[in-house]
């Protein structure tokens, strides 16, 4: 009985807060683009899309950015920023067999 209710917490407590993610080189490539626009301060960014960018990859990835974003965005360590786009382009090449290129104006 103590397992029956301890699966339906986690199927309650899934559906409430679990959103799933699936990966889509598009997404991927426009979160990481969204990132790098708020760190060159190319393009103003809203923090609720910077918000998305990284919990989607952190999701996707298993890698969770030390990006802050909670009141503010962005990095306090230029190093963090380095680390975190490293990770990302070379988890993208194993997954796709493909270079990640990012488009920034």
């Amino acid at each position: 009985m103590k397992i029956y209710l301890m699966f339906i917490s986690l199927v309650i407590m899934n559906n409430l807060f679990g959103q799933t993610y699936e990966f889509s080189q598009v997404e991927f490539t426009h979160s990481v683009e969204l990132i790098v626009k708020q760190k060159n301060a190319t393009e103003f960014v809203l923090v609720n899309d910077y918000r998305k960018a990284i919990l989607y990859l952190g999701k996707i990835t298993g890698h969770y950015s030390r990006a802050d974003y909670s009141s503010t965005v962005g990095y306090r360590h230029t190093k963090d920023y380095k680390s975190d786009l490293r990770f990302w382009k070379k988890w993208y090449r194993q997954r796709t067999g493909e270079k990640l290129i990012i488009k920034v104006i």
